[in-house]
């Protein structure tokens, strides 16, 4: 027995240390999110259109998903969003501010399937024009949403700069803004989210003018009342959503 415990201890010395073994509650700290794709649908006029369906992403499975629309409805009334193959969709509140400024809706999806997908926008009734914007994100730690707002309305003549109400997150996270107008398409330039500056996102270099653009930040920390703002090259009425993720 004895010559057994010495051999044993000896074998246990040369493997060296023994290292930590991390307690029930210890995990892999996760990346930050990071944005992947885009999609987009340019605005569709008819006098009659009852849905717009996007061009397809090819999802990575698990990722997030955020999806605007925008369309004719002055209301505003709700659009619903929906995937082909089908995701959990949560919406957040319909945007609008009176005649003149087109109805803008927010949706968003965690954990999304894998493969080719589609996304339509259907608003509560036929619009006169539609339009919409896809992102597709790693979502890295976020796993739900921090804090939703708005952005007002401008008159036409003074609202080339699309400011949010202010906002305050409780964590570090993802925030999108977006903003869309009633108009020919417009050169939209990168604003701010806080302390930093955005990225724009929802179409390519080569397709700015739009007629709506989104821009995102990942804040490393919370923030108390702060605003998200961007800037378009004429003044238009216009309204804006803002989604924080954390």
């Amino acid at each position: 027995m004895r010559i057994l415990c010495l051999f044993l201890s000896c074998a246990l010395s040369l493997q060296g240390p023994t290292l930590p073994f991390p307690g029930p509650g210890a995990s892999a700290t996760l990346a930050a999110p990071s944005f992947v794709a885009f999609t987009n649908v340019a605005t569709t006029n008819s006098s009659n259109i009852a849905s717009i369906t996007s061009p397809a992403l090819t999802l990575t499975a698990g990722d997030f998903v955020f999806v605007i629309c925008r369309n004719s409805d002055t209301s505003p009334n709700p659009i619903t969003v929906t995937s082909s193959p089908s995701n959990t969709w949560t919406q957040l509140t319909a945007r609008g501010a009176g005649s003149g400024v087109a109805t803008t809706q927010a949706s968003y999806a965690f954990n999304v399937g894998a493969g080719s997908t589609t996304f339509t926008c259907t608003p509560n009734s036929a619009a006169a024009f539609q339009s919409m914007i896809v992102l597709e994100y790693h979502p890295g730690f976020i796993t739900a949403l921090d804090v939703e707002t708005t952005g007002g309305v401008s008159s036409p003549g003074t609202g080339s700069t699309l400011t949010s109400t202010a906002f305050s997150t409780a964590a570090k996270g993802l925030i999108i803004w977006c903003g869309t107008q009633n108009g020919a398409a417009v050169t939209w330039t990168v604003g701010s989210i806080g302390a930093n500056t955005g990225t724009l996102r929802g179409f390519s270099s080569g397709s700015n003018p739009s007629p709506e653009a989104c821009e995102d930040s990942n804040p490393t920390g919370s923030q108390s009342s702060i605003q998200a703002t961007m800037t378009i090259s004429a003044a238009r009425s216009w309204v804006g959503v803002l989604a924080a993720f954390k």
